[in-house]
């Protein structure tokens, strides 16, 4: 009796582990995007409870909360983490720890395109922002470990961006408060 009864505990114990560790695996995977946010051609899009991330398009604000933005190229083009239109005002404000990695593109993105837009970063109490590149492979659009690339302006306000990678600013950076740690 005492064997059966021992039996059923592990038995219980041992499913209570596996579901636990399911539901752990899920709400890590759940903030992890493989595929550029392209906000050149994006319409509003509020996914910050599935993926971490929403895009309001009137106000030109992306909203980043604990994500993991990972882009690793299968083709011959790199491609990058968030693409943005130079030429427009852009915000993006982030939440707790956001990581953006690409292969062989850029972490953030200015498209080319006419205008002298502002790129402006924006980190609530504690947030921080990993800017990094793998470099596996000969670069693409002369991409040599630039992790911020072609903002017309880039205005940083607040937050702890890590940055492993070069910063290319076609006017002005401006930096009003947060901490920015470059490594290259």
């Amino acid at each position: 009796m005492f064997m059966k009864t021992t039996n059923k505990l592990m038995l219980v114990l041992s499913l209570s582990l596996f579901l636990f560790c399911i539901n752990i695996n899920s709400a890590y995977a759940k903030n992890k995007v493989t595929e550029t946010l392209d906000l050149t051609t994006m319409e509003t899009t509020d996914k910050l409870e599935e993926e971490g991330w929403s895009w309001d398009y009137d106000t030109k604000t992306l909203t980043l909360d604990g994500i993991t933005i990972e882009i690793t190229d299968q083709d011959e083009e790199a491609s990058d983490c968030i693409k943005f239109d130079r030429g427009i005002d852009t915000t993006i404000i982030f939440k707790g720890e956001n990581n953006l990695i690409a292969d062989r593109g850029y972490s953030l993105y200015g498209n080319y395109t006419a205008g002298d837009g502002t790129l402006t970063l924006k980190g609530e109490e504690d947030a921080i922002l990993n800017l990094s590149y793998k470099m596996l492979k000969t670069t693409y659009r002369g991409n040599n470990g630039t992790t911020i690339g072609y903002p017309h302006n880039l205005v940083i306000e607040s937050g702890t961006i890590n940055n492993k990678g070069t910063v290319m600013v076609d006017d002005t950076f401006t930096m009003n408060g947060g901490n920015f740690n470059l490594e290259s």
